[in-house]
């Protein structure tokens, strides 16, 4: 088919004798192209809050906003204000830390651990202690993005993509993939350890590291 015209009988998905039509290619070529869609998150395009990271900062953060928007509530036109950064894709998102040093706390991404559970049952634990769990058992992670940037899931050899390390000392260190995860918004991660020892894991942040919550695993 031609401009929407049928020439030669050309219509169909296969001819007479079975053969594939050429828009059997087509079809492949534009199902291939989708499944290789990965969209990312979109990041905010709102008003935004920067020059606010210390502590110091945050008290005055809430200073400004407050008069800020005081003003706007009696003029009946309130705006919302995020900080700056918020919802930027990971691989967007400039890797500093806070206290400009090599191991402080990333300033764009951060995330602490929910729900945990063993098979369907859900495990207690106080924060930071660890979770005992026979080998071969899959266990379930609610990993929850408190930071301002967007996770951008897991890719392989993709700067800024977002990944769950699972490290034990004397051990290859693991790579558990992550979805998109937008801010104040969880991902979950499977895992099913067949070595044990004390395993420590954290979210990392390719070609920057591991930041967030650590969550300790004694497999047994």
């Amino acid at each position: 088919a031609v401009h929407g015209e049928v020439r030669d009988g050309d219509m169909g998905w296969t001819r007479v004798d079975g053969s594939e039509r050429p828009v059997i290619r087509v079809a492949r070529e534009a199902g291939q192209r989708l499944r290789s869609f990965r969209p990312s998150p979109l990041a905010w395009t709102g008003r935004e809050a920067d020059g606010y990271h210390d502590r110091v900062g945050s008290r005055q953060l809430a200073d400004d906003w407050g008069r800020l928007y005081q003003s706007e509530w009696e003029q009946g036109q309130v705006q919302e204000m995020r900080p700056a950064g918020w919802s930027r894709a990971s691989t967007a998102a400039p890797q500093d830390r806070v206290d400009g040093s090599d191991r402080g706390p990333f300033r764009e991404v951060n995330a602490e651990w929910g729900t945990i559970a063993r098979g369907s049952t859900a495990v207690a634990r106080d924060w930071g202690a660890a979770v005992s769990l026979p080998q071969g058992q899959p266990l379930r992670f609610q990993l929850i993005n408190t930071g301002l940037a967007a996770w951008v899931a897991s890719r392989d050899r993709v700067p800024g993509t977002i990944w769950v390390s699972a490290s034990q000392e004397g051990q290859r260190t693991v790579f558990l993939s992550v979805p998109d995860t937008t801010p104040n918004r969880s991902a979950i991660i499977e895992w099913q350890p067949m070595i044990p020892g004390h395993w420590t894991l954290r979210a990392h942040w390719l070609g920057a590291g591991d930041f967030g919550e650590p969550l300790r695993i004694v497999v047994q």
